[in-house]
């Protein structure tokens, strides 16, 4: 990542090195768990929408159960929801 900016002709503050640690300290601190995080919640909505479509598409199911898949995906999709918003 930080040769990136050290390759850039179009914006020399990058050049410097105490930028270049900033962006790496800001990365490290912040923001690759937020970017993993977001990861898992979406891996974890997929594997939902997944169960949810098998059980009430390819096997036969109750309202009841139905109902139990709908509050899940709802639930799941809050954070993402969240996130949009911010």
């Amino acid at each position: 990542m930080v040769t990136l900016f050290q390759d850039s002709e179009e914006i020399p503050i990058f050049d410097a090195s105490c930028i270049q640690e900033f962006i790496q300290y800001k990365w490290e601190t912040y923001g690759l768990r937020f970017h993993i995080f977001g990861f898992l919640m979406h891996c974890v909505y997929v594997v939902i929408i997944n169960i949810y479509v098998y059980f009430n598409y390819l096997r036969e199911n109750d309202e009841a159960s139905q109902q139990k898949f709908v509050i899940l995906l709802a639930a799941g999709i809050i954070y993402p929801w969240i996130y949009d918003l911010t």
